[in-house]
């Protein structure tokens, strides 16, 4: 769902193992797909006609030849915005739980102090038994990127490589994020997908009164023998890698009234214990890298 208050051209809504970067010198959002086992990248498009109010009155899903084992780039003619920016709120506390359900903050950073706080290598480290490799890669020329459905419960990071370190408390995160492209109305205003490399192959979604595009870019992985024992989200730490080799998952926790035994609580959170359901989750942020073309 778009931003509150937004009539964009057309939405983007990523869920599933992917990592997203702003690149500083082009201003765009590169997303690229970590591949994990059995994963299904899947690109579904729909057209929805609204009402003047903006309430949904039909949709219809458009077929499309773009190739998912190839990159993709996604551009906007006449946006009303130049690059991609994130929707920040004016305050954001992820463990106070502070901040707009919006915010773009709310997906992990996972480069930050909760996992390892150093740049990463864009390739496994080589004690990694199972590798995993990021690609294909999708670009977005224009929009705002921000949280579009962020978690009920609550979270922690797990050190893989140490179980001596206690989990460090994370709070909600997000589990879709969305990215907004407004273009001016009237013709010549339209956004195109396109497979990089080939761009006969490409999808152009003009403007039209009434009418908004969902663009849905989800990177599934079904439970498998190798998810057990963890979620999904450490298959990442198989595809990137740190100086160390220290690895991460991550895991919900639940309320306990601060009657958990202390080997299982969160740090400096004694209300909160590991909770040990099958758990689902996005990926994150890679804040210190500039590009995912970049030599690694």
């Amino acid at each position: 769902m778009p931003l509150n208050n937004s009539t964009p051209t057309a939405t983007i809504s990523f869920a599933g193992l992917l990592l997203f970067l702003i690149n500083p010198e082009k201003k765009e959002c590169e997303v690229a797909i970590v591949q994990c086992p059995k994963h299904e990248l899947i690109i579904d498009i729909q057209e929805i006609t609204i009402d003047r109010n903006g309430s949904l009155l039909k949709s219809r899903l458009i077929s499309h030849s773009l190739s998912t084992e190839r990159d993709i780039k996604i551009t906007a003619t006449q946006a009303l915005q130049a690059g991609v920016t994130e929707h920040r709120g004016a305050e954001f506390n992820r463990e106070n739980d502070v901040g707009d359900p919006n915010d773009s903050r709310w997906l992990v950073d996972i480069d930050g102090n909760k996992f390892g706080n150093q740049k990463l290598k864009l390739r496994p480290h080589e004690y990694v038994e199972k590798k995993k490799y990021l690609g294909p890669y999708i670009n977005v020329t224009n929009g705002i990127i921000y949280t579009e459905l962020i978690s009920n419960e609550k979270f922690v990071s797990i050190a893989l490589h140490d179980a001596t370190l206690l989990p460090q408390f994370l709070g909600r995160i997000a589990f879709k994020v969305g990215l907004d492209i407004a273009c001016e109305e009237g013709q010549g205003s339209v956004v195109t997908l396109s497979n990089a490399g080939d761009p006969s192959n490409s999808l152009p979604l003009p403007w039209k009164e009434n009418t908004r595009y969902l663009i849905k870019i989800e990177n599934t992985c079904p439970h498998s023998e190798e998810s057990r024992g963890g979620t999904d989200f450490r298959f990442i730490f198989d595809a990137v890698s740190n100086s160390k080799n220290e690895r991460f998952d991550i895991q919900r926790v639940v309320e306990n009234g601060g009657r958990e035994n202390s080997g299982r609580l969160a740090t400096a959170h004694s209300d909160f214990s590991l909770d040990s359901d099958v758990q689902v989750c996005m990926g994150g942020w890679l804040r210190r890298t500039p590009s995912f073309t970049e030599s690694s």
